[in-house]
């Protein structure tokens, strides 16, 4: 598709900084990667009582995997099981962290993720 038809998937859009992170998207989970990773903020506050656990997942548009940064509501679905590996999921607003360059998805570097939110519904 790429080569012969000149169509990106969305998340080498997104990487690559050619697209919003925050548009929908209907992505798979592709592999549960870690349940319980402690997270600094984003923000130029580094308290230590400020960090919280999340955790990470790997998602995949059918192209592509990038790992996803889940807060503490979606964190709580997935140790319940009511997200799994497999599943689709509908992503609106989310946002990528990690790195301000642009990079294509297979050179990402393992900082490189969508920060979901609780906005997300099984598809």
């Amino acid at each position: 598709m790429e080569v012969d038809r000149s169509k990106r998937s969305a998340i080498k859009k997104i990487t690559e900084r050619d697209d919003a992170a925050g548009k929908a998207l209907v992505l798979c989970v592709s592999k549960i990667v870690s349940l319980n990773t402690v997270v600094s903020p984003s923000s130029s506050n580094k308290n230590v009582e400020s960090k919280k656990a999340a955790a990470i997942i790997e998602v995949t548009d059918g192209w592509y995997g990038i790992r996803a940064l889940l807060d503490p509501p979606l964190k709580a679905f997935l140790h319940r099981r009511r997200l799994t590996v497999g599943q689709k999921i509908i992503v609106h607003g989310a946002e990528l962290v990690g790195s301000q360059n642009g990079c294509t998805p297979l050179e990402a570097p393992d900082s490189l993720m969508l920060k979901v939110k609780q906005s997300i519904s099984s598809a």
